[in-house]
């Protein structure tokens, strides 16, 4: 850990033990171990420290759940599961800087106001992604009404545990907004309601939000990359030295801005040759991908089906 990160670590557990305003520069300059000089090296003040700790604390989040995403399958209901419970033991174990920052205790400036409307933003633009990797297109239109009933539940327990002290598992909280997810996708096919909080519509307060194609063609990429992966040790074969031209097509087009389905159903079908690659998972969950991608209105028609017609 390098000083400014040790700065950062000290200034947190400071101002949740003490509060903002009880907390002295010379507080956190002791439970660094270094001269309180040492502080203004980095931060000009106490306002701008806060903001850092802030900053700080919204990077660790991303990436403790990124970390969570990349142990599970791409596009299961257990890793949606993993990472709802990990952002709630996260929110918890991190109460005392949340009251801090929500109680008025801090005169928030604009930067920080900015800070915190794109990260509730780029959060639920995350759950909306993850939903449509989940259950593919066919849930797209209604994708931002269902990330307000799963972010809903999740704001509405997190209040409980902050402000009340309740005292709930995280695992079985998170089981059940999964659960009633569940509900809830079933009830809206089934309804014939119209979606309330449209693509469009998110789209004129968040334009730089990275919805459309973009979940399915990650699920795409990211179960390309597996079944490659598990095709290694074939390709070094003498024989499968012959699939690895297909394979590194696979590999390309899948990787672009955006892949062909008729170039990845192509290469997928070249190698089908190698011996039992037709019933890998990973082969079902590219064909599962490409699927999807496929029903994805946004993404450009493909040339080359184009000069079929």
């Amino acid at each position: 850990m390098d000083k400014r990160d040790l700065i950062l670590h000290c200034a947190m557990e400071q101002f949740m033990q003490k509060g903002y305003h009880q907390t002295t520069m010379q507080d956190i300059a002791d439970a660094a171990g270094i001269a309180k000089g040492g502080i203004y090296f980095y931060f000009k003040s106490k306002e701008e420290l806060i903001q850092s700790v802030f900053e700080s604390y919204l990077e660790r989040m991303s990436g403790i759940l990124a970390e969570t995403a990349s142990r599970y399958e791409p596009g299961s209901r257990e890793s949606l599961f993993q990472q709802i419970k990990t952002q709630l033991d996260e929110l918890t174990s991190h109460s005392k800087m949340l009251l801090l920052l929500s109680s008025g205790q801090i005169s928030l400036s604009e930067q920080m106001r900015e800070l915190s409307m794109n990260a509730r933003l780029r959060s639920f633009v995350w759950f909306r992604n993850q939903l449509v990797g989940i259950y593919g297109a066919r849930i797209e239109p209604h994708a931002f009404d269902l990330t307000v009933l799963v972010t809903g539940l999740v704001r509405e327990y997190i209040g409980f545990i902050l402000l009340n002290g309740a005292k709930l598992s995280s695992a079985k909280l998170a089981r059940m907004i999964v659960r009633r997810l569940e509900d809830s996708v079933r009830g809206l096919e089934n309804s014939g309601d119209e979606p309330v909080l449209t693509s469009e519509a998110f789209r004129t307060f968040y334009p730089e939000g990275d919805i459309g194609d973009g979940a399915e063609r990650r699920r795409l990429v990211e179960a390309a990359a597996a079944l490659l992966k598990r095709l290694e040790p074939e390709l070094e074969s003498d024989a499968g030295r012959l699939h690895r031209p297909a394979a590194g097509m696979l590999q390309e087009e899948t990787a672009s801005p955006a892949p062909r389905p008729v170039v990845i159903e192509g290469m997928l079908a070249l190698l089908q040759a190698v011996d039992g690659l037709s019933g890998w998972p990973e082969t079902a969950a590219v064909r599962a991908a490409l699927a999807a991608w496929k029903a994805v209105p946004q993404h450009e028609p493909d040339p080359m089906a184009a000069q079929k017609t």
